[in-house]
């Protein structure tokens, strides 16, 4: 790979001789990749050097738009790790983060409750400071680390569990349930894209499926999405 600096033009940056795999299904193809800005303006064969105040060679090399991981934990490490250099090195610029039932926020006012969420989520990821509660509160601090990809955030479902009755093995009460929804419904205000479940691990796996039904009913209500870990992953799916 070689980088030139030409004369002021119309691109700020041109990727030259590149291979493009744009993402429609089309073939793969050979052309030049002209920059503006933060916008892709251009994607032709042979855009001419002199219209780039930088050209970078990349023969041999494929050109993508930016790869979506849909099964990440990397909420867990976004304020800790903003950089993410293992998913910016592989292409990933965005990742759908809360999977398996499990997410940063919300957090209880109870510190019983906050800490029996912090012990849960122990070995997900580095210990965090948890210096946030409500999802809103998680949000924004992920917002001033300034993580490198773009962070698609799920609530889990065991989060808002031991939010709203800790570590019980048991069917909720009518008045958790509510809770549960109304952690939901904050999340869902705040920016989270939907909830997801971990019925394989606990607490997830003391949640019969009523309770899954109605903790999710405020997701209905924005056209929001549902990402489920079954139970019974094995023998038994």
């Amino acid at each position: 790979m070689q980088t030139e600096h030409a004369s002021a033009g119309t691109y700020d940056l041109l990727l030259r001789g590149g291979h493009v795999v744009d993402g429609t299904g089309a073939r793969r193809r050979r052309a030049d990749v002209g920059v503006v800005g933060d916008r892709i303006a251009a994607v032709e064969p042979d855009l001419p050097v002199a219209s780039a105040l930088r050209v970078v060679d990349i023969g041999g090399l494929v050109v993508t738009p930016g790869f979506i991981d849909l099964h990440s934990h990397s909420d867990f490490s976004f304020t800790t790790f903003p950089g993410s250099p293992g998913q910016v090195t592989q292409g990933v610029t965005s990742e759908l983060s809360g999977n398996c039932g499990y997410s940063p926020a919300p957090l209880s006012e109870s510190s019983e409750l906050a800490a029996a969420w912090e012990d849960v989520a122990h070995g997900i990821a580095p210990r965090l400071e948890y210096r946030w509660r409500s999802f809103a509160e998680w949000l924004a601090a992920v917002d001033a680390a300034r993580p490198s990809v773009n962070c698609l955030p799920l609530v889990g479902h065991s989060t808002l569990r031991v939010c709203a009755m800790g570590m019980k093995e048991r069917a909720p009460s009518r008045t958790e349930i509510e809770a549960m929804q109304d952690g939901l419904r904050e999340a869902l205000s705040s920016g989270a894209w939907g909830m997801s479940t971990g019925l394989s691990y606990a607490p997830g796996q003391w949640a019969e499926t009523s309770e899954v039904i109605a903790v999710g009913g405020p997701l209905a209500d924005v056209d929001a999405i549902y990402v489920s870990h079954v139970r019974n992953e094995s023998d038994e799916m």
